[in-house]
């Protein structure tokens, strides 16, 4: 058939089921060996993967799907697209320099 029809599409849930596994059985792996530090895994992927999803994709996703916004609305999504990348970082931060803290 033609890429895209349903053999591309099954490959790509393929791959998509793949990638997914892989995380998942890494993510096991990490748990095992933090088991200690468990809170500050915990902390480390919500600044790394919650910032983002809260305050980073959204407003680059409106100023991609919104494209008649005005320069003053796309200005303001790309400021709180920064925010988010330094609220990250400042929370990645954090929870690296008080990993020991976290140890029982």
């Amino acid at each position: 058939q033609k890429a895209g029809g349903r053999d591309g599409l099954s490959s790509v849930i393929l791959n998509r089921d793949v990638v997914a596994s892989v995380i998942v059985c890494v993510l096991g792996v990490v748990a095992y060996f933090a088991i200690d530090y468990l809170g500050n895994v915990v902390s480390l992927l919500g600044s790394l993967v919650g910032v983002p999803i809260a305050l980073i994709f959204p407003p680059l996703m409106h100023n991609k799907l919104v494209r008649e916004s005005g320069r003053g609305r796309r200005a303001f999504n790309y400021a709180v697209a920064g925010l988010g990348v330094v609220a990250m970082g400042a929370a990645s931060l954090t929870t690296i320099v008080s990993w020991d803290k976290g140890a029982e």
